[in-house]
Formats: C-alpha cells, structure tokens, sequence
C-alpha cells in the first residue's frame, strides 16, 4: 500500500514542476507532501507488526473454552487441552501417570494448523503420542496457546508431586475410574496400524475395527472398560492371525485352530473358544458390517462353530482313508476314491493347481454334492474343461480332510505353488 502513494507522491512532484502556474503547482505540492506523510504512517504501522512469520491463533492467552465433553477431554482436536507454551505442555505430560501410577512417555507426532476448536477459533493442536513400557497408551491433544489446563484427562492421574509451570503450580488430579473410552482406544490401536494391512483386513476402516474388538470381546467374555490399547490389539490380533492364514496362506482349519491356541493361550483356551473366534472372522470377512450385538448373533456364530467342530470330527475320521487310493487308476475320477482336500479353500487352492499332463491350464466348475457310504462328508462334484472350452474330465473331492491331496488323478498334473 505505501508502495502506491510514494509512487502518486513522486508524480505530483513532477506535475508541480512541469506546470507553470504557481497556484496549480502548489497543489501538486502539497499532495505529493500528503502521500509522503501517508507512506510514512503506512511504514510505520508494517514495522511495528511482529517480523515472526509463524501461526498466531486468534485466542493467544486468552481463556481456553470449556471442554466439549469431559469424559474425551485431550483426546481429539476440538477438545483439547491447554498451555500457555510448548515447554508447559512437556511440563504437564511429565505430571501425568496411568491410573495405577506408572510413568508414561510421549512424543510429539504431529501439529494441526487452522483447526476450529469447539466451533469458535482457529487455532493450532499438537498431537502426542503416548506410550507406557514401550507400548502406545493411547494420543492426547494439546493446544500450547492458551491458559494452562489443572485438568487432567479421564484415564490418567497426577504425579504426587505435582509439577510448577510458568504460570501456575497444576493441581493434583481426581482418581478418576473412567480410563479412555472404547472409541480413543480404537483410535489409538488404529493410528499404530500397518496402512496396507488396514486395506487388506479392514475395508471397512476404523469402525469395522471397533466393532471387531467389541465382537471378540463377547467370545472371550472380557471387560472392554478394563482393557488398555495392549489389550486391544491382542484381541485384534486374533482376528488377523485367522484371516492371513485364511486368505494368505491357505493354511487348513486344523492348522488354524493350533495354531490360535498356541499363540493367544491367555484368550484361547479350549478348541469351543478356537471355533467361535473363526467363524466369527468367516462371518465378518463375508460381511463387514457383522457385530455381534445379542445374544441371538452369538447364537448364530455358535451354530457356525458347531458346524465347524463336526467338519473337524469328520476330518479325524477321513484321516486314515486319505491316503488308501492315491495309487489308484480311478483316483479321483469316482465318487467312490474322492480326493481328499481340506475345507472350500483347500478345494479350490487344489483346483487352481491342475492342469492337463501337457500342462494345459483348466477351470474347473462345480455341479453339485453326493453322499456315499462309507465316506464321511459330501462328496463335491467338478466337471473340467479345457481352454478351447470342450469338457475334459469329471473330478469329485471330499473337502473333509486333514489336508489338501498332494496326488493328482491320471490324466492330470499338479503344478507347484
């Protein structure tokens, strides 16, 4: 702006000693004196601004607003505590403990600038993230623009000594039972997450992650209000064991019930449990939405666990059977000496592996289920064709095995994986 008026100085200055006239000079004169004293006031009021070029917000030390809600006070942006600087909020985390007086640790893992903070002022939020022996606790928001905060966030407590920030001592904190709510937790569990294993697992993002952890809660019968993020994670880990091994690996339903009770022995203690948490991830995976809210979804995942413990009955019994006609011309070609597989995705992992003996890939369709004396569980009907399309061979597979054939029947090739 004072740019313009020493320019319309410097041109009035020009005008008066172009004209002749003296009174119409003197005028000339005496604008371009006006725009001087204008640009003057202008330099000025520029100078005497602040040369920090960083964000002020627009409450700087006034009072902050009362929390949005109490019981989330720190744990989101628009409800955030406050500080009169960054040094005090450093001041106030190392003040804070876990409810049973542990000490806790934090790093500060982001900054939001121009953020609404309750619906009323701009103003910037850092996040910490904050871990107890090793182990992220959960993520506290603090806004170091403001007047510091005596109140401390539900899930936490003051150290004894209390710690002296600039301004004011911060007083001891109320034992509060209320730790962090189910929705901080899941947001903390979800911050630490692989993206790309969020993608694969959870396309149904954050809330499908939630309602998880609520679901497997029920199975395991746990208090939610007694977990910490730890605990979390280990409900939530039981969840994406079975579904690696599900879809990744291929790994049988045996296998898969092993190996559940080996690596969570705390959660899982018997094969009912086992059962229960894989239909429940079947169940989900199928559709994400899928919670169990009552007693008749409980209900409904036990019928699936049920099915899933005759299937594993069925399989001990086929075990001895497996091997007696792999050397058999008729392998797999009669309904009498099926192949053996283990569950539909040992069906089709086996499927997708034949091929012609002259290496010829071939889809395989399925055409229906018998029954056959002698045999326990249905026997799976699949007609072969070839890729111009003509049928080649009929193929019949029990899927109630212990694992998956490594034999191929005449005719056929078993490719490697």
């Amino acid at each position: 702006m004072y740019f313009l008026t020493i320019v319309l100085a410097i041109i009035f200055v020009i005008c008066a000693l172009v004209i002749e006239e003296a009174k119409l000079a003197a005028f000339f004169i005496i604008l371009s004196v006006i725009m001087l004293v204008l640009s003057a006031i202008l330099i000025y009021r520029d100078y005497k601004k602040p040369k920090d070029n960083t964000y002020k917000p627009q409450f700087l030390y006034n009072d902050p607003p009362s929390p949005v809600d109490k019981s989330g006070y720190g744990y989101s942006m628009d409800n955030p505590i406050y500080t009169s600087s960054v040094h005090n909020a450093y001041s106030f985390l190392d003040n804070l403990r876990t409810l049973d007086g542990k000490k806790i640790k934090y790093n500060r893992s982001g900054a939001y600038y121009g953020v609404i903070c309750n619906g009323k002022q701009e103003t910037a939020i850092d996040e910490y993230e904050i871990t107890v022996s090793g182990k992220v606790y959960t993520t506290l928001y603090i806004c170091p623009y403001g007047k510091d905060s005596n109140r401390i966030p539900n899930g936490f407590i003051g150290s004894t000594e209390g710690t002296k920030t600039s301004t004011e001592k911060t007083a001891p904190a109320k034992t509060t039972s209320n730790g962090p709510s189910h929705e901080q937790k899941v947001t903390a569990l979800y911050k630490s997450m692989n993206s790309n294993m969020i993608g694969t697992a959870f396309p149904g993002g954050k809330n499908q992650v939630g309602s998880v952890i609520k679901s497997l809660s029920k199975i395991f019968k746990m208090n939610l209000n007694t977990c910490d993020v730890n605990a979390y994670k280990d409900i939530l880990s039981t969840y994406t064991d079975v579904l690696i091994r599900k879809v990744v690996t291929h790994s049988s339903d045996d296998m898969i019930l092993a190996s559940l009770k080996v690596k969570h022995p705390n959660l899982i203690k018997d094969d009912s449990t086992a059962n229960m948490v894989m239909s429940f991830v079947m169940m989900n995976m199928m559709n994400n939405n899928f919670e169990i809210k009552t007693e008749e979804d409980l209900q409904t995942v036990g019928f699936l666990a049920d099915g899933l413990a005759e299937n594993e009955e069925s399989r001990q019994e086929n075990k001895v059977h497996q091997t007696e006609n792999i050397n058999d011309a008729e392998y797999g070609l009669v309904p009498e000496k099926p192949i053996y597989t283990n569950g539909i995705s040992g069906s089709n992992a086996y499927l997708e592996r034949l091929t012609t003996t002259f290496g010829e890939k071939l889809s395989c369709e399925k055409q229906g289920s018998m029954s056959i004396d002698g045999i326990t569980g249905m026997i799976d009907i699949y007609e072969c064709y070839l890729p111009s399309g003509k049928r080649y061979k009929t193929l019949y597979v029990n899927m109630y095995g212990t694992a998956n054939s490594t034999t191929s029947p005449k005719g056929f090739k078993l490719i490697e994986k």
